[in-house]
């Protein structure tokens, strides 16, 4: 009896700690990843949605693919393409590629590690790197706070907040976490951009927290013949309580100005009438005596009407042509001759310099006599003979 109660017991106990085992489930994939657990001989596994993740097992993911994976805590991570993760309980270790935690657990800390660096977090996001080639660990926090640290010096850690960037790197500072910076938004972006293929986060946005322009509300338009609904409800009850205002008429103008349909042409044409009356001669129709002289006197003196002849009008291009002079025009050779000669001749400037110069001498006629001389001295003048 005792033995089969024993036997019930380990039969019981023995799927309790398999399902105890599994610290994660695959709640998203796309292209393939792979899991290896086991001590002596690992087992692989090719995993799909819904696939659990034992204790001390190793997840790859191959390049242009991603996998996401929920803990036993509710926090999720997302693995890009190429990055190699192992996953305990409550920890994760990173090995090369790239990580997004999110975590809504604030009462329990979870943690991340590479070679040479501890992230310790409670509830927020953060983007986690390591080059296993470089052996850098970069992070940068999206949301909340992060606790940052050295592997080898686990207590000298920094704070890391939401929009700063930090890292890890042996020939840095000896390895010491580098204070954090504020990073802009083509940081941000370049980071994101190795989680394009990942579904559930192409709807986040942090541009606003990187020094990015808020995100707008879309304003929706509805159609004119609707008309009388605003925003779903009845705009008649909209207006039930709107005070009826009064229209107030401004007059900007005097009432003796002209309006403009009387137009411009009529305005004009009669100042010109009016113009014309005042200073134009009036005809009054009398008639010119004219009186001939150095004719015979037997020529009688006649009276005769003088009518002014109609003046007719020439057009412009007769009168431009009888008042034009006729212009005799020069062959080109002498023109170009006369042009050189005045070219080579001295302006009116160097002759009235030339002029200015022999008027005002540096030295008298004496004294340049007197020059002239000692330079023919000097070049006659010799030691020898």
């Amino acid at each position: 009896m005792k033995v089969s109660l024993i036997a019930i017991l380990i039969a019981f106990t023995i799927p309790l700690t398999a399902l105890g085992s599994s610290v994660g489930t695959v709640v998203d994939i796309m292209g393939n990843s792979f899991s290896f657990y086991g001590t002596k001989h690992k087992k692989t596994v090719s995993l799909r949605y819904g696939s659990k993740i034992p204790d001390l097992s190793e997840v790859m993911v191959e390049d242009g693919s991603y996998v996401t994976i929920r803990d036993e805590h509710g926090r999720i991570f997302h693995l890009s393409g190429g990055t190699y993760a192992k996953f305990f309980n409550n920890i994760v270790e990173l090995k090369n590629g790239y990580i997004w935690a999110s975590s809504t657990n604030a009462s329990q800390k979870g943690e991340v590690h590479t070679i040479n660096s501890i992230t310790k977090y409670g509830d927020g996001q953060f983007i986690y790197s390591f080059d296993n080639i470089s052996g850098k660990s970069q992070l940068l926090v999206l949301d909340g706070y992060v606790h940052f640290s050295n592997a080898l010096e686990p207590d000298v850690a920094v704070s890391v907040h939401a929009g700063s960037f930090t890292l890890v790197d042996q020939n840095y500072d000896k390895g010491l976490p580098r204070s954090p910076t504020r990073v802009g938004l083509a940081s941000y972006k370049s980071m994101k951009s190795v989680f394009n293929e990942v579904d559930s986060l192409k709807n986040t946005n942090f541009d606003q927290i990187f020094g990015g322009a808020p995100k707008t509300m879309k304003t929706k338009r509805a159609i004119a013949s609707v008309g009388k609904t605003y925003s779903g409800r009845s705009y008649s009850s909209k207006r039930k309580n709107v005070k009826k205002g009064k229209v107030i008429h401004i007059q900007t103008y005097s009432a003796a100005r002209i309006p403009a349909s009387n137009g411009p042409m009529k305005y004009y044409g009669s100042h010109l009438n009016d113009v014309k009356k005042t200073h134009m001669p009036v005809k009054t129709g009398n008639h010119v005596e004219v009186r001939m002289h150095g004719f015979s006197s037997a020529t009688p003196i006649m009276k005769r009407h003088y009518t002014a002849p109609k003046s007719t009008r020439i057009p412009a291009s007769v009168r431009t042509i009888k008042t034009m002079k006729k212009v005799k025009r020069l062959p080109a050779s002498v023109e170009k001759s006369q042009l050189l000669n005045e070219l080579n001749s001295p302006s009116e400037i160097e002759k009235s310099l030339l002029h200015k110069q022999q008027q005002n001498k540096r030295h008298s006629n004496e004294v340049n006599h007197l020059i002239d001389e000692l330079d023919s001295y000097k070049s006659n003048l010799s030691k020898e003979y």
